[in-house]
This record gives structure tokens, C-alpha cells and sequence, in this order.
């Protein structure tokens, strides 16, 4: 009885072993080369898989025997910072892959195109300069500087293939100071392992490292070194951290007041607090009032172009005003049934854990409540699976690893014989939910762009381009084509950019005006190009008028292929 006991939890214990590699392929494949209905979702697998490892212990505990004994020494004895190399290894090539795939299945848009001939113009002296935003300087559009420090590199490697994997890897690393700050504050190593296995299945972290590329992406590894710099008495470094952290974007600077006010929390780093939140205010007002507005006046308006998103006015003044009048209503307007699913979605992934921590509220809360604010003039602000994510989902994590620091607690002193159990559970839980809000599994997507680049024909998309494009031709270029057209001097969208989706909350006048503007600076050069490239199934019912337009400013056509991309060079005269 006793021999056959210990056959089923063998049998069950390798079963789960077997499970554990088919959960790890997810993250790579979606298996739809082999069955009609692939797997998309990870979470099924993975409660089947704990299911039947936890059933072989059962088993073995009754019976008084050990399943596998050398390997479960082994488990024990697995040196945590090579399995975090290996983690950290397996994310970058995930997030790698997800945006290699992305970008060679013509799906990226100009964001990519916008950033990588930002860096490709600094590469080369013109620094900052982009075309496609009206040949300005994109400070005055974002305050990124960090981006400087890639173009010496991006002059050796100019493939947009290299900014993926910087990315990656900003985004993965990031669990090494997550991994130290979980250790620091738990006390037991199966939930500093949840916390990492939490990080490496979150939504947020994979969807930034997806969505094109964005210097936001250093913002994680920065915000949590800052943060276990200064809860181990670490001051200049964490202000150093937080230095590099307003390098990257100017609403970095909510993040570093954020860091500032829970500083302030604290009795050995109170003055470093107040510095902090002083600094970050002070750099914010100086930056979108005086600095970024000499860059970039799109309306001639001598204030930061992104007030205009917000909810009841195109001013701080406006918005202040409409508090004042009605404290009620404005706060009404962050609870509606798409915030509360951004919170939703934004907290669930780490249980919720993150409630439990009041003193890391603003940490958190300051950037998801400027996105908020934002999103009523861009609902893309709340998309989970964007850029903005590398604000807020290490905050988040921060906050929850302090939850789980008080739960834990309140829980060993109520049950104090079984902090092992209490440790697994809480890990477990913690898992749990970040595979439940992870979604479509990271092998999906890869999938979906690897079939939607052969339905589209991106391999002579990409060959036709090299052949009749010269890269030192200025080019006006369809969105999902640009970003791969984008190291050259000049570089324009073929798609009119309207004022109203720029500026919801303009008037009419204001509106016009930056109709007039952005049609003489982006609209005339359109045209002024020597190659455009057009493609039908990307322009939809448009093609047929934008077509008329392009013959109508001198262009003859020198390609075309059967899926619908068309090629043509400017006749001079």
C-alpha cells in the first residue's frame, strides 16, 4: 500500500514538473500550429499544475514519505540569485519577442517611428529634432533627455531591434531591487519569490515593454532602486535615482513626490523628504510653464500643451475653479465605470494587497490620478497594456509588498505555529491573482502578430521597401509602415492629424487655429516628399481618396504589389 502511495504522488509529482514546463511555453507559443483552438489563457494551467503538486505532497506527507528527496533538497538549495538571473533572462526575452514580433508584422505605430528618429537625429547632431511632430525639438512634446545617452549607442547598432532589448532588459531588471526591497521587508523566501513570480506575470509590466518604444520603460528599475536606497538609509542614492527618474519624462515628477511624501512619513528621512517633493514641484512648474513651451507651441500658448486633456478646461485654473464650485462633482469624475475598471485592473493583479498600505498611498496614487485626469482628453492614459503602466505598476508593487508586510504579521501573531503555511498561502495567493488579471498569455499575442504579419505579406512589404526606398530619401509614409522607415532626416505621416483629437477640450477658435498651424507644418510637407507610401489595408475606406491626393501632387507610382501597397516618387521638374 505503502509502495503504491508513493507511486501516485510520483507520478502526480512529475505531472506537475510536466505542467510547469507547459506554463513556461505559454509565455513563447499559443501551440496554434497544433491544434484549431490554441491556449490563450495561462491561469487554467497554472491552478492544474499547483493542483497536482500539491496533491503528490499530500500523499506523501500521509504515508510519511518524501517524494523525490534528492530533488526536493535541490529545490531548497537553489541559489536564489542565479534563479533570479534566469527570471530575469526569461522576461527580457519575452518582452523582446512581443515587441520584435509587433513591429515586424506591421502593427506598431508612430510612437515607435517618433522615438526611434528622435534618437537616430541626436545619433547624427540634430538632437531632438522629429519631423514627423512638425520638424520641431520633441522636447517641447515630452522632456526626455535620458534619450540622449542612447544615441552615441543607437550610432553603432541603428536598428530599432537594439532599443527593443535595452528595453527589455530595463524592464526585467527591475526585479532586482523588487527582489531586495521583498526581502528587506518579508520574512519568509517562498513570498519574496511570490513577488518576483508576481512582477514577472504583470500585465502592465509586459504591455509597456509591447507598446512600441518609450524611455518610460527605465522608469521601473529607477523608482525601485530610489525606494530601496532610502528605506536602507541610503539618501544621496536614492536622490540620484530620482534625478535619472526626471531625465526620462516630466511626469516622472509625480512619482519622485510621490517617493518624497513617504519619505516625509519617516522620521530618519523627513528633510530628504521635503527636498524631494519641493524639488519635484518645483522642476514641474519650471519645466511645463517656462522650458517645454519654448519647444513646442502648437497654439502659440505659453503653457504645458497637455493641460488641454484635462476635465473641465485647457488650464490648472479652470480645473481649480470647477473644484472650488463643486468639490462633489470633480471627485465623481474619477469613479466612473471606466476609472473604477482601470483601478480594478491597475490593483488586482497583486490582490489588492497595496490598500493595506495607507503610508504608500501618494506613492501610487499621484501618478494614476494625473493619467486619470488626462484620459478624459486621451482614454489611452487608462490602457493597462501601454507605456504608462512602468509608472504606476512599481508603485503599486511597492505598496503591496507593505500590505503584505502588515497582513503577514497580524497573521503569525494569530497563528503562530504555522508561519511556513501562512507564507505559502499568501504566496500562492499572491500568484493567484497576478495569473488571473494577466490575460491573454504574452505565446498568444506573439502568435496573433506572427499570423497577422503573413496575412499581410511583411516580409515583401519589408523587401520592397529596401529596393525602391533610398535611406537617405525623405519619405511620407502610412502610420503602420513609418516606424520602419523612421532613421532618415525626414520622415512624415501620410494620415491628416486632427486638432480635435489633439485638443478635445479647445474652442471652436482655438481648435481652428491649431487646424491652420498644424496643416501648414505637417500637412504642405506631406507632399513635399520625394517617396510616399501608402498601403490599403491600412488606410481602409480612405485609400481610394488618398490615392487622388497623392496623384494630384506629382507623384507617379513606381510599385505595387497585390495586397495593396503601393510605392511613389515625387516627378521633378
Amino acid at each position: 500500500m505503502v509502495t503504491r502511495s508513493r507511486k501516485i504522488a510520483s507520478t502526480l509529482f512529475f505531472l506537475g514538473a510536466a505542467g510547469t514546463v507547459l506554463c513556461l511555453s505559454l509565455f513563447f507559443t499559443n501551440y496554434s500550429f497544433l491544434f484549431r483552438k490554441p491556449a490563450s489563457l495561462l491561469f487554467p494551467f497554472l491552478l492544474i499544475t499547483a493542483t497536482l503538486f500539491f496533491a503528490s505532497v499530500y500523499i506523501a506527507a500521509n504515508k510519511k514519505r518524501y517524494i523525490m528527496p534528492d530533488i526536493a533538497a535541490n529545490l531548497r538549495r537553489i541559489d536564489e540569485w542565479k534563479a533570479l538571473g534566469a527570471a530575469i533572462f526569461i522576461l527580457s526575452g519575452i518582452i523582446f519577442l512581443l515587441s520584435t514580433t509587433r513591429y515586424n508584422s506591421y502593427s506598431s505605430n508612430f510612437d515607435l517611428a517618433i522615438y526611434e528618429q528622435i534618437i537616430w537625429n541626436s545619433a547624427h547632431g540634430r538632437f531632438f529634432v522629429s519631423s514627423i511632430m512638425g520638424d520641431c525639438n520633441s522636447l517641447g512634446n515630452h522632456f526626455e533627455p535620458v534619450l540622449l545617452f542612447l544615441a552615441p549607442f543607437y550610432r553603432m547598432f541603428p536598428d530599432v531591434r537594439f532599443l527593443f532589448a535595452v528595453q527589455a532588459l530595463a524592464l526585467s531588471s527591475a526585479m532586482i531591487p523588487l527582489y531586495l526591497i521583498a526581502k528587506r521587508r518579508l520574512e519568509s523566501r517562498v513570498l519574496v519569490c511570490g513577488v518576483v513570480a508576481a512582477y514577472f506575470l504583470s500585465r502592465g509590466i509586459q504591455g509597456a515593454g509591447m507598446f512600441e518604444f518609450h524611455p518610460d520603460c527605465f522608469l521601473p528599475l529607477l523608482l525601485l532602486y530610489a525606494y530601496y536606497l532610502l528605506i536602507t538609509s541610503r539618501r544621496r542614492g536614492a536622490v540620484w535615482m530620482c534625478l535619472l527618474m526626471l531625465l526620462c519624462k516630466e511626469n516622472a515628477a509625480f512619482l519622485v513626490l510621490g517617493l518624497g511624501i513617504f519619505a516625509m512619513t519617516r522620521k530618519e528621512s523627513r528633510r530628504t523628504g521635503f527636498i524631494l517633493s519641493a524639488a519635484a514641484l518645483l522642476y514641474w512648474i519650471i519645466l511645463t510653464k517656462f522650458v517645454m513651451p519654448v519647444f513646442f507651441r502648437p497654439l502659440g500658448a505659453e503653457q504645458y500643451q497637455y493641460y488641454a486633456w484635462l476635465p473641465f478646461g485647457p488650464s490648472i485654473k479652470d480645473n481649480f475653479t470647477a473644484l472650488a464650485r463643486d468639490p462633489a462633482g470633480f471627485i465623481r469624475v474619477f469613479f466612473d465605470e471606466v476609472r473604477l475598471r482601470y483601478y480594478f485592473q491597475l490593483l488586482g493583479p497583486t490582490g489588492f494587497l497595496s490598500l493595506l498600505s495607507p503610508a504608500h498611498y501618494a506613492l501610487f496614487m499621484l501618478p494614476a490620478g494625473i493619467f486619470v485626469l488626462g484620459s478624459f482628453g486621451h482614454l489611452g492614459l487608462l490602457n493597462i497594456m501601454a507605456q504608462y503602466s512602468a509608472h504606476t505598476v512599481p508603485a503599486v508593487f511597492i505598496a503591496a509588498i507593505s500590505g503584505l508586510t502588515v497582513l503577514q504579521k497580524k497573521l503569525f501573531l494569530r497563528f503562530p505555529g504555522h508561519k511556513e503555511r501562512i507564507s505559502l498561502l499568501l504566496s500562492l495567493y499572491l500568484v493567484f491573482f497576478a495569473a488571473g488579471f494577466y490575460g491573454k498569455t504574452s505565446g498568444h499575442r506573439i502568435s496573433k502578430f506572427i499570423r497577422a504579419g503573413r496575412d499581410i505579406g511583411a516580409e515583401n512589404i519589408t523587401a520592397a521597401l529596401r529596393k525602391y526606398i533610398p535611406d537617405d530619401a525623405s519619405v511620407t509614409a502610412t502610420i503602420n509602415i513609418s516606424a520602419h522607415l523612421s532613421r532618415r532626416e525626414k520622415l512624415y505621416l501620410l494620415e491628416e492629424m486632427k486638432a480635435e483629437a489633439n485638443y478635445p477640450k479647445l474652442s471652436g477658435v482655438e481648435v481652428a487655429r491649431a487646424e491652420h498651424k498644424e496643416n501648414l507644418s505637417l500637412s504642405r510637407r506631406r507632399y513635399e516628399s520625394d517617396y510616399i507610401v501608402a498601403h490599403k489595408k491600412f488606410s481602409g475606406g480612405k485609400f481610394p481618396s488618398i490615392l487622388e491626393q497623392i496623384s494630384g501632387h506629382g507623384y507617379s507610382q513606381v510599385y505595387r504589389d497585390a495586397e495593396g501597397l503601393q510605392i511613389f516618387k515625387k516627378e521633378r521638374t
